[in-house]
């Protein structure tokens, strides 16, 4: 009797429709992708390496290969790294980022990442994730003011 009840128990699991989590979905999704982009980003500027977006095989694992191209121009255009929300960068600034996900649309999302800079100096960036071939990438990335509007 326990071995029906066993099996239908795991019918029941696998029924189509049922909800399935896998770790896999969970370690791709847009959460996930913001904290590896930034423990990529960091990393690279805590190396001193001001530019991370010219290594673009890199930068493709995490960003739409249209918002990498537009994304050079809008940080030359309004002079701050728009990742970061700010001009200069410190080393250990990316050892206190805080993640919240947002709202999941379909196939976009948005992920806000907020730096803590130091007593009372907070940043946050919200980013636009879109999912294409089956994979999570940033598409868009807005610094927000302490309203939680993108800053002017």
């Amino acid at each position: 009797m326990n071995k029906k009840l066993i099996a239908a128990a795991l019918l029941a699991c696998l029924a189509p429709g049922a909800p399935v989590v896998t770790r896999a979905q969970s370690a791709d999704g847009p959460e996930a992708v913001a904290r590896d982009f930034y423990e990529w980003y960091t990393g690279r500027l805590d190396s001193e390496d001001f530019s991370p977006l010219k290594r673009r095989r890199e930068a493709l694992r995490y960003l739409t290969p249209e918002f990498h191209r537009r994304a050079p121009r809008i940080i030359a255009d309004e002079m701050v790294d728009i990742f970061i929300c700010a001009q200069d960068w410190q080393p250990g600034w990316g050892d206190d980022i805080k993640f919240s996900a947002g709202p999941v649309r379909g196939s976009r999302a948005q992920v806000t990442a907020t730096f803590n800079y130091g007593p009372e100096n907070q940043a946050s960036v919200r980013l636009t994730l879109r999912r294409a071939a089956g994979r999570w990438r940033i598409d868009g990335a807005d610094c927000l003011g302490p309203s939680g509007d993108p800053a002017p």
